[in-house]
């Protein structure tokens, strides 16, 4: 099925997802069916339900009972409960989807949350500001967190895709600024997408893994975990090397998938 991969991309960018429109109509007959039954049999139930109306859900009989699987679920669920057991004092998230992960979080602790989008809602634990990632004047505004995550949102910096400034090395900008707003011992949570290193304009960057390490290395941070969610959707806890490696001794990571989604924990020095 890999080779209907670009044309539902395709497809989806204009608002159509062909697999939905298959089983709609797939499904159609169905449900047809199913209403005359149910209006035959509702004329002679004592149901208090005297007005039928229709809104068809036509894929729902051909998905599954939710998803576990994909980038979202594992990093968001990962990351939420490493926070939990942590307790940091104070922690900010970067443009985490806010539906997801940050609801994961907000549900137990109060954070801050940045993005370059506004948020009109007021939400418990919540305290919202809008700005832009790789602006350095953030940590005037900001001070110093404990505690960052910042869950698939560097790919995008400088692509233009949320309204931000367009910028080939978005991505370096920001990993500087992300850095500099975490204090001395403080975590970072980090994930993007991996696999053959590419832009693929406007949607995001596909990173190296090792690219990641060396930008944030460079900034005074220090792996500690690395782990990834592979092409098929499944959780991978990698290994690091040993630490009586020492710091003298380059660590490589590696992935061999197309697109993939890396999750890293880095230390700040």
């Amino acid at each position: 099925m890999k080779f209907l991969a670009y044309p539902k991309k395709l497809f989806s960018t204009f608002g159509v997802n062909p697999f939905h429109l298959f089983y709609s109509l797939k499904n159609l007959p169905g449900y047809i069916g199913d209403y005359l039954i149910f209006r035959r049999k509702a004329k002679r139930s004592s149901d208090p339900f005297t007005v039928i109306s229709c809104y068809p859900c036509l894929t729902d009989k051909n998905a599954q009972g939710g998803t576990a699987s994909g980038h979202y679920f594992w990093q968001d669920l990962i990351i939420a409960q490493r926070i939990f057991s942590r307790n940091p004092r104070a922690h900010l998230d970067i443009g985490s989807r806010l539906d997801g992960f940050v609801a994961h979080v907000a549900s137990f602790r109060h954070l801050d949350v940045l993005d370059i989008r506004p948020v009109k809602s007021s939400i418990p634990n919540i305290c919202f500001v809008q700005g832009d990632m790789s602006d350095p004047g953030l940590i005037n505004c900001l001070g110093f967190y404990d505690s960052i995550s910042c869950l698939h949102v560097l790919e995008h910096c400088g692509l233009g895709r949320y309204g931000d400034k367009i910028d080939p090395s978005g991505h370096v900008h920001a990993t500087k600024v992300i850095s500099s707003l975490i204090s001395p011992s403080g975590m970072l949570y980090l994930s993007v997408p991996i696999g053959k290193e590419r832009i693929e304009f406007n949607a995001h960057r596909v990173f190296n893994p090792n690219t990641i390490l060396r930008l944030f290395e460079s900034q005074g941070m220090r792996l500690k975990s690395f782990a990834y969610v592979n092409d098929e959707g499944d959780f991978i806890d990698s290994t690091l090397p040993h630490p009586e490696l020492g710091a003298e001794h380059s660590l490589r990571l590696s992935y061999n998938g197309n697109y993939g989604c890396g999750i890293f924990e880095f230390k700040k020095l």
